[in-house]
């Protein structure tokens, strides 16, 4: 039979390259993959000690979450023991702050114990997305409300110019068929701006078309789709043509997204413009 020797490495250490130790312990964080501004939601952290591994005593949790939220346990913080295939369990009511939240924040839950005589600690991070705040009540320029997510096809979605080129910033002041807007998005196919409505809303309006800055070319359609279900969707609309307007009823709707196809011939020149897009919510 054939035998194989194994040839270390000259430079091969096996203490630097060695496998780590199994832990003592598992801790495993459930959070929600979400949080809205200022709702309290429940993380819970397990720990749990292995059958072939010793029991775990003098146990205790923290959760540690970013500078604004506020975290209350609500249950005890301490074990005594743990014993081997056994596990235990805390709690904590977790608070974010009021206003807009980060798009990711990190909550990590960390468990000291000792172990075989000696002292051993154990975490888990989990990262809970930003739900932004519900529009505010009246009429709403969607260029002024924080976006849930945005994509585009050339640059980033610009807020009351048109896309202009791929830097931020660098658009032009909105203008379809020869005349102008203040507000609105500019964007480039495939194009979806996300915003998180709550419920709060009632109508969105806006003038849509392609922008006058790529002189003529262009060819893009539009969507307005509420929690999945597409509420209206344009004919191709091209350069230099009239803007079309959008008036929809979104009432009860959780998320809508704004949505800019490329009429299926590609995205060059497709910088299509929502001009004035308005939520009228409360």
């Amino acid at each position: 039979s054939l035998r194989v020797a194994q040839n270390d490495s000259p430079r091969y250490d096996h203490r630097t390259y060695a496998m780590p130790k199994r832990p003592g312990a598992d801790v495993t964080l459930d959070v929600p993959d979400s949080a809205r501004s200022a709702q309290a939601f429940t993380a819970e952290a397990t720990v749990r000690v292995p059958k072939d591994r010793p029991a775990a005593s003098r146990l205790t949790a923290s959760l540690a979450a970013p500078d604004g939220w506020s975290v209350s346990a609500t249950s005890p913080t301490s074990v005594k023991r743990v014993h081997p295939g056994g596990s235990a369990t805390f709690t904590w009511k977790v608070q974010p702050p009021a206003g807009k939240l980060p798009s990711a924040s990190a909550l990590t839950a960390t468990v000291h114990y000792v172990q075989n005589g000696r002292q051993a600690v154990g975490a888990d991070e989990r990262v809970v997305g930003g739900i932004p705040p519900a529009p505010p009540a009246g009429r709403n320029a969607v260029s002024d409300l924080p976006f849930l997510s945005s994509t585009n096809g050339w640059g980033p979605v610009e807020r009351d110019t048109s896309v202009g080129e791929q830097a931020a910033g660098d658009g032009r002041p909105i203008s379809i068929a020869g005349v102008r807007h203040a507000k609105g998005l500019g964007t480039n196919s495939v194009s979806d701006v996300e915003l998180y409505l709550a419920g709060k809303c009632s109508r969105f309006t806006a003038d849509v078309g392609v922008d006058d800055e790529t002189g003529g070319a262009g060819t893009v359609t539009f969507s307005v789709i509420a929690d999945g279900k597409t509420l209206v969707t344009t004919p191709t609309l091209r350069g230099g043509q009239a803007a079309q307007p959008i008036d929809v009823d979104v009432s009860g709707a959780q998320v809508i997204d704004l949505k800019v196809g490329d009429a299926g011939d590609g995205n060059g020149n497709d910088h299509g413009d929502w001009a004035m897009p308005t939520l009228t919510c409360g």
